[in-house]
């Protein structure tokens, strides 16, 4: 009987172990390497279709059987586990292929070997507080890297500097790369920031050297997201939603009203008029039915402020990818909804994108289709001042109930007729009547082949062509004033008009690369890499317009009244290069590279060719004795270049253009051209070398980067003025030179690090001065930006760049402001030096924070060291809107820190001497004539981003089809700390027409904040 029991109780046994292994379970785990949780590490059941990646924590859910390998890769990184009884298997890979970046031409290096400084931002990183634009998710991030955001419309633009400004005049901004491809500046701005893999910032020419001339700002390397080997389909679906608010409006005088000379003036928008008191007035205009407006005579807290609304964003992605053993496909597509702080103002994007590749034994083939399109309309400048609607609202008086004035065409007190301003119209009608309309479409097309000839020799061979086109159309409906509704009025009227225009413009590239790889010795490695890389460019532009339209609402040329306006462009470039980048790895201790490259550019006379080369050497484990519990890990690394570069598009070509007034019925003429060229045009050269350090601590849980850089631009391309005697007003010329040097510092850590809770601190520091060394023909001075006679942006011999120079005080030895017989400030006779406008010092700091599911991240950066000129402010003076003309009562006061002549050549404190005036004559013509008083310090410490994140436990999605779900909180900009003096607006804002920054102007909107939400749900 017992036999028969335990022989039952056997079968019994298999019995049950048949079924669990045949179970289906959900297994779950987590893969680590020696650096922490490893993002994006396949997970296969093996000999099935059956598989899934690890999320940003490295944690993985996938069906199983019981008997079932799960195969484990990353890289080149692989490990196989069985699966049993247990249903959590967590997985340490030992990475044996170590950590690369992608640089020049998608060479893949060893991020350890390198001998010029780089930095990756990772998907993660970029994507976390939910970005519209990529380029402004990286301020911040990057040790070096300026982010600069010239305005706060629905799309602002923006300017991307490495290290510095390398020349005088033409682009300084990084070169953009997207998957290996030379793309514009304005293409990463409009990338959907969720295909985007990495940024590979390459920060000086040494890295760039293969580049030659276009690389010599530095460059950002987008790698574009490709798909997985061996994951099946996998499904994302990515939604944000924010809200964006003013974080500060401009901080104006609320004692004094509309009028002038302490005179009211119910019709004026200055505010020159007397104090308030609360006493009923009338505003604006009698009507002709008796009727006019009745207010009291006082401020209303942010009726200028409240002309503004909520900025909606929101941004809806859907992305699909996998691939099997051979072969790998990503595709998105992504929908940005953007309505702006000003009324009606509204921006959509879209974005569309295919990359696939297949594998046939020795052969690749991948290819990258991608598709973006874009439309605005927002309000244009208007009136028959035609000033931006920015200068409109901000000169209201401050007891204007602005908001009263929303229904122009039904409220009588708000029509053109009735509007209180006769210098300025309704906001709300130019809102409506005065309209900036654009779209854009961007076609990019690759495709890339690659042949493993042996197993030292490949081939790669890449044809690409961006194709691109923008239509704009700038409208402005007629205000016709009626002088029987409002008989007292004096306002101009403005006519109907239309400017439209067209942009095309095609970029072909070519590029072919041979790799050959030996051991050429023992413990020694060579890597030869050549190539040609051909690229053509053509632009052609078409813009037409006409005023005084005869046909309300139809806006078309052909309806206009007098002559046609507008003209056409065509530019063309065309470079080749050729190149070759030999590395020798000598042992695991040093690397040495050299690289050179020949060019030849369209936009030099006689297809003059020039050359870039770099060489530089990497000590790895510098000292091996030192290695071990606290030192992982120490390189030293050294490199040099210097990089040939030719001029922009027709800097050297002499243009005639029709002069005004042809052709003259059957007359036809040109003008002689104001701007030669030198006959003996060269290339422009930067010479560049960095050192720098790297170490690892800790096992690598702290790691921190020193460099120091130093460029130096010589035989710039320079306009210089010559007499007019000789016939032109200008010639463009080779002169001039400027240095710019620095040094960066990343603190990167791991401060604390368990199963449960993680803290990682970053601190980058950048300090960098670029001077200029020489002008032109022993010049001194050249301007280089916004400018006017009394205040601007220049390049000076001997000062920081860009330097902002103006009118400023007069004082004495020791900084007192000296004062005329009148009691007024003495104005200096000549512009003086009033600060640098660019940054010397940005830091930057980056935290996150893991507790179980929950993340905390946040990003900050600190810009100081450099000036700000608020054009903005400037013209407020002339409207008694500044703090400042109000705060001695508009009486005549004692200047401080002033000093007065007591006896020829003798100066004296002033402690009772006044001003000649308290009021108009003195703000608007003696304080407004110094420039000075409109610069300020320009420091700011900003909170760029702040990301609150709960990713769901697998556990809750065990049952059904999706693979994750997390949950975020985000917020951009919500503290901005600025120095006290600055009051209006922000200092990084600058002029859309160019890149350096100091000037501000009355186009730009108020700085803003947003606040939202985001879900990103796999399938």
């Amino acid at each position: 009987m017992r036999s028969k029991f335990k022989w039952i109780f056997t079968l019994l046994v298999a019995f049950m172990m048949q079924f669990s292994f045949a179970q289906e379970k959900t297994v779950t785990g987590v893969v680590t390497d020696e650096l922490g949780p490893v993002v994006g590490a396949n997970v296969v059941v093996k000999g099935t279709t059956n598989a899934t990646t690890t999320d940003f924590d490295g944690k993985y859910s996938i069906k199983a059987k019981s008997g079932d390998v799960l195969e484990i890769s990353f890289l080149e990184s692989k490990k196989s586990i069985s699966v049993g009884a247990a249903t959590n298997y967590n997985v340490e890979l030992k990475q044996e292929l170590k950590e690369v970046v992608i640089t020049a031409y998608g060479i893949a290096r060893e991020t350890k070997k390198l001998a010029y400084a780089t930095q990756k931002v990772q998907a993660k990183e970029l994507m976390q507080a939910a970005p519209v634009n990529p380029v402004t998710a990286l301020a911040g991030k990057v040790s070096g890297l300026n982010i600069i955001t010239k305005n706060n419309g629905v799309n602002p633009s923006t300017s991307i500097i490495l290290r510095g400004y390398k020349g005088i005049t033409g682009d300084n901004s990084a070169l953009i790369v997207i998957d290996g491809i030379i793309q514009s500046g304005t293409a990463l701005n409009s990338l959907s920031p969720n295909d985007i893999e990495s940024i590979n910032v390459l920060k000086g020419a040494s890295a760039t050297a293969l580049y030659g001339s276009q690389g010599r700002n530095g460059a950002l390397i987008v790698t574009t997201k490709q798909g997985s080997k061996e994951t099946g389909l996998s499904v994302e679906f990515n939604s944000s939603y924010t809200v964006e608010k003013i974080k500060y409006f401009p901080e104006l005088q609320t004692t004094f009203g509309p009028g002038f000379n302490n005179e009211y003036d119910p019709y004026e928008n200055t505010s020159w008029g007397p104090r308030f008191d609360g006493v009923p007035r009338r505003v604006g205009p009698i009507l002709n039915d008796g009727s006019y407006q009745l207010l009291p005579y006082q401020a209303i807290p942010d009726n200028r402020k409240d002309f503004f609304v909520d900025g909606i964003t929101k941004i809806n992605t859907i992305a699909l990818s996998g691939g099997d053993e051979k072969s790998t496909f990503y595709f998105s597509a992504q929908r940005s909804d953007v309505t702006g702080i000003t009324p009606k103002d509204e921006y959509v994007k879209n974005n569309f994108r295919l990359n696939a590749s297949r594998t046939s034994g020795k052969f690749k083939i991948s290819t990258g289709v991608s598709f973006f399109t874009d439309k605005s309309n927002v309000a244009g400048d208007g009136g028959y001042q035609t000033r931006p609607l920015y200068w409109s609202i901000i000169n209201t008086p401050a007891n204007i109930p602005l908001t009263s004035y929303k229904d122009w065409r039904n409220n009588k007190f708000a029509t053109p007729e009735g509007y209180f301003n006769e210098y300025y119209q309704n906001p709300y009608m130019l809102i409506d009547i005065a309209r900036n309309e654009a779209t854009s479409n961007r076609l990019f097309s690759n495709v890339k082949f690659n042949y493993e000839f042996t197993k030292w020799f490949s081939a790669a061979y890449s044809l690409s062509g961006t194709f691109f086109n923008s239509y704009a159309r700038n409208t402005r409906d007629a205000v016709t004033y009626n002088p029987v509704l409002a008989p007292t009025r004096t306002d101009a009227n403005t006519v109907a008009s239309v400017a439209e225009g067209t942009s095309t413009n095609t970029r072909i590239t070519s590029d072919l690369v041979l790799t050959f790889k030996r051991e050429l010795f023992k413990d020694v490695k060579g890597t030869l890499i050549l190539g040609n890389a051909l690229y053509t460019y053509k632009e052609n532009n078409l813009n037409v317009g006409g005023n005084d339209l005869f046909v309300p609402g139809l806006y078309n040329p052909s309806v206009r009244t007098g002559e046609l306006t507008g003209g056409s462009s065509v530019f063309q470039e065309r470079r080749v290069g050729n190149f070759a980048d030999l590395t020798l790895d000598i042992s695991t201790f040093l690397s040495l590279n050299g690289a050179y490259r020949l060019d030849r550019s369209s936009t030099l006379k006689d297809s003059y060719d020039f050359y870039t080369y770099g060489a530089s050497l990497s000590m790895l484990d510098a000292l091996p004795s030192i290695k071990g519990d606290i030192m992982s890990f120490w390189k030293i690394n050294g490199s040099y270049s210097k990089t040939g570069f030719a001029p922009s598009i027709g800097f050297i070509n002499e243009t005639y253009a029709t002069p005004a007034g042809f052709p003259f019925g059957e007359i036809v003429g040109l003008a002689a051209p104001t701007n030669g060229a030198s006959a003996t045009f060269s290339p422009s050269f930067t010479k560049s070398y960095e050192f720098g350090t790297e170490l690892g601590m800790f096992n690598n849980r702290l790691n921190i980067k020193a460099n120091y850089f130093n460029t130096t631009t010589d035989n710039e391309f320079l306009t210089s003025s010559t007499s007019y005697a000789s016939g032109l007003a200008a010639l463009r010329l080779n002169s001039g030179s400027m240095e710019s040097k620095g040094i960066e510092l990343d603190v990167n850590g791991s401060i604390i690090k368990n199963d449960n809770f993680e803290w990682k601190l970053g601190v980058n520091l950048s300090k960098i001065k670029s001077e200029v060394l020489s002008l032109s023909d022993g010049a001194d001075r050249l301007q280089t930006g916004l400018a006017t006679s009394e205040v601007g942006i220049f390049a000076q011999v001997g000062e920081s760049f860009p330097s902002l120079y103006g009118t400023a005080y007069t004082r004495d030895a020791e900084g007192h402001i000296m004062l005329n017989a009148d009691g007024d400030p003495i104005v200096s006779s000549e512009l003086k030096f009033l600060g640098n406008t660019t940054p010397d010092l940005i830091m930057g700091f980056n935290t996150s924070v893991r507790y179980k599911q929950f993340t905390l991240s946040a990003v900050a950066d600190y810009k100081t060291g450099h000036k700000y000129y608020n054009n903005l402010v400037d013209a407020l003076e002339f409207t008694g809107s500044t703090q400042h003309s109000a705060s001695a009562g508009r009486e005549p006061f004692v200047y401080p820190n002033s000093v007065y002549e007591y006896t020829p050549g003798v100066w004296s404190e002033n402690t009772n001497i006044t001003t000649s005036n308290g009021g108009f004559d003195f703000w608007t013509g003696t304080y407004n004539a110094i420039k000075e008083n409109y610069v300020v310090d320009a420091t700011t410490l900003k909170l760029r981003e702040v990301a609150l994140s709960y990713e769901l436990p697998s556990k809750y999605l065990d049952k059904t089809f999706i693979k994750g779900v997390t949950l975020g909180f985000v917020a951009r900009n919500i503290i901005m700390l600025r120095s006290a003096q600055n009051k209006y607006t922000d200092p990084e804002f600058t002029n859309d027409s160019q890149q350096v920054t100091g000037f501000g102007t009355q186009s730009q909107l108020p700085p803003t904040a947003s606040y939202g939400f985001k879900l990103d749900v796999k399938f």
